[in-house]
């Protein structure tokens, strides 16, 4: 098939050790292919069942969660979500630093929504991607969000809610909003209401013994770095 021909391509040219393709339609599956290797250093063919890291992907699957209490009545989209979450109540709108290096804070202008959160317009960032940021959290000695701590959470806002864009931590939040609204934690409720019943059995947060042994780990800059 050609579509095959195509897959196969960047494999031959060394560019990546190996991709699963799947498309569909309202009828059902109409392709699905695996091609190369799981790993660049193992010999391991890629199969079409391989487990693949999605990162913020997740954020699409969390968001569908927080629009489903919205349907249900349990959350607004223009609900402050400082009634339902403190550290969110509690952030300020980082506006600079003194000359010694104290974070200039202060209140925002107006309540982080629900709205905000889902559409990366509450005034959070990444302090893995904001210089600002990252100055913020080693002065004041939070955790990175790489780290996957709750402390992380805890980082100000670049702008006031709804006066501009970044992409940041908002739907990590919104993960907290769920587990509070629902009493449940995220990965148990996804599982309930969205992932058992789409049949995604391999999608979660807790990489079982079995997706392990599926899991593709390297990245294309990985296999960049190796060839170089």
């Amino acid at each position: 098939m050609a579509i095959d021909k195509v897959l196969r391509k960047p494999i031959e040219e060394g560019l990546i050790p190996g991709v699963v393709a799947l498309a569909a339609d309202d009828r059902g599956v109409v392709y699905e292919g695996a091609f190369g290797r799981r790993a660049v250093d193992k010999t391991e063919p890629m199969t079409l069942d391989s487990v693949f890291r999605i990162a913020s992907m997740t954020k699409a699957i969390t968001g569908t969660a927080a629009m489903q209490l919205v349907e249900k009545g349990q959350i607004g989209l223009e609900q402050p979500m400082g009634d339902v979450l403190p550290v969110i109540k509690d952030a300020k709108v980082l506006e600079g630093f003194e000359g010694d290096g104290t974070p200039r804070l202060r209140d925002p202008k107006t309540p982080i929504t629900l709205r905000h959160l889902l559409t990366h317009t509450s005034g959070y960032g990444y302090d893995i991607f904001n210089p600002d940021l990252a100055r913020h959290v080693q002065i004041a000695g939070l955790p990175s969000i790489l780290t996957r701590k709750n402390d992380a959470l805890r980082i100000p806002l670049v702008f006031d809610p709804g006066s501009g864009w970044e992409y940041g931590i908002g739907i990590d939040l919104v993960g907290k909003v769920i587990e509070e609204v629902t009493g449940e934690d995220l990965e148990r409720y996804l599982r309930q209401h969205i992932l058992d019943p789409l049949c995604m059995h391999d999608t979660s947060f807790l990489l079982r013994n079995d997706m392990a042994r599926r899991l593709w780990e390297r990245t294309c800059a990985d296999l960049m770095a190796s060839r170089s």
